[in-house]
């Protein structure tokens, strides 16, 4: 499972992967920390999941949403 992080905090990253790790899922995650880089790497690879914190590096989580459903609606 490929898994794009949207979130500017290491601490939370390292929360999200302990979490997958000890519920036994095998995932990929490719963690960027603002607007630019979560659409190059939508572009370069469609994930299959996108978590996103509430306010990343001035990105509301609400335009996340928008920009994810522009870019990949089937994600």
């Amino acid at each position: 499972m490929k898994i794009l992080l949207l979130d500017d905090s290491n601490f939370n990253a390292y929360l999200i992967h302990r979490v997958l790790r000890l519920a036994g899922i095998t995932f990929e995650t490719r963690r960027v920390d603002n607007e630019a880089a979560m659409r190059a790497a939508i572009a370069h690879e469609l994930p299959d999941f996108i978590l996103c914190n509430d306010l990343a590096a001035g990105v509301s989580g609400l335009h996340a949403i928008d920009v994810a459903q522009a870019m990949c609606p089937q994600v």
